[in-house]
């Protein structure tokens, strides 16, 4: 009886365990997501800081280890599938250059910086995930997106808010003409690309919507704000909070629909509010 009761909590054990873990198809993606001197996170004063994702040096990697990470460098990898990227939603940074992948789906990260050079595969990139990308760097202003020779590049999603910004640079990337949608059709992350938020237990919602001058924020007591970034439906910022409180004046904006960005110390959130 208590050998079989061992056999239950053991495999009780191991379906947990198991169910933690994250399907990462590509032997060369896990092998670079496991070692930690490669990969990284990048502060904005671009101090770089080696970071370890597999904690438990099991060989595998867990949904709670890839939480904390901001940035991935996986720069000539021989990477062929970003299959399982897409549960790294805190991820705001990529680095992805000289690999073998034919498609690049952010969605389900927070993907605003993109460095994609020299994938000669590549004919597909989704960036839909309800975050805008920005300049992140004020002086020197850089881009968001650094693509160029991807000469099979042929259709990029994006969400409607960054579709501009976007165009711009993804048009010098290859001679090729480039469908520009944001009509993704991803059945499998459609829950992500309709919530205002991709961070896992972090919620957030606006109001009164639509504002007029006040526009309040609603967020769990254990978040605190670094941040608050908007956007009109073109992609460009209109206003930006570095010393943010929970209720925002938002009088000085033009009668319009609006993106706002959150940033807080548990990650990234978006969602949108009409401005009367």
């Amino acid at each position: 009886m208590n050998k079989f009761y061992f056999l239950i909590v053991f495999a009780f054990v191991r379906l947990v365990a198991s169910a933690q873990t994250l399907n990462i198809p590509d032997a060369n993606f896990k092998a670079k997501l496991v070692q930690a001197s490669t990969v990284n996170v990048i502060a904005l004063d671009l101090s770089a800081l080696a970071i370890k994702i597999d904690t438990n040096d099991d060989g595998e990697i867990q949904q709670s280890e890839v939480l904390g990470v901001r940035t991935l460098f996986l720069d000539s990898s021989n990477i062929s599938s970003f299959e399982g990227i897409q549960y790294f939603s805190n991820l705001s940074d990529l680095r992805c250059s000289n690999n073998l992948m034919t498609e690049l789906n952010l969605c389900g990260t927070a993907v605003a910086v993109l460095f994609c050079i020299d994938n000669p595969n590549l004919t597909s990139i989704i960036l839909k995930n309800n975050v805008i990308s920005e300049t992140i760097w004020i002086e020197p202003p850089f881009p968001p997106f650094w693509v160029w020779n991807l000469p099979s590049l042929q259709y990029v999603c994006t969400d409607v808010a960054k579709m501009a910004e976007a165009q711009m640079y993804f048009t010098t990337a290859t001679t090729n003409t480039i469908t520009f949608s944001s009509d993704c059709n991803i059945s499998d992350c459609s829950s992500l690309l309709n919530s205002p938020n991709n961070v896992p237990g972090f919620t957030v919602s606006v109001y009164p919507n639509p504002a007029n001058t006040k526009l309040n924020i609603t967020l769990p007591q254990s978040i605190n704000l670094k941040s608050i970034s908007i956007y009109n439906t073109l992609g460009q910022l209109v206003q930006v909070d570095t010393n943010p409180t929970e209720t925002i004046d938002v009088s000085g904006l033009k009668t319009g629909s609006y993106f706002i960005k959150i940033i807080s110390d548990e990650g990234t959130a978006s969602s949108k509010f009409i401005k009367q």
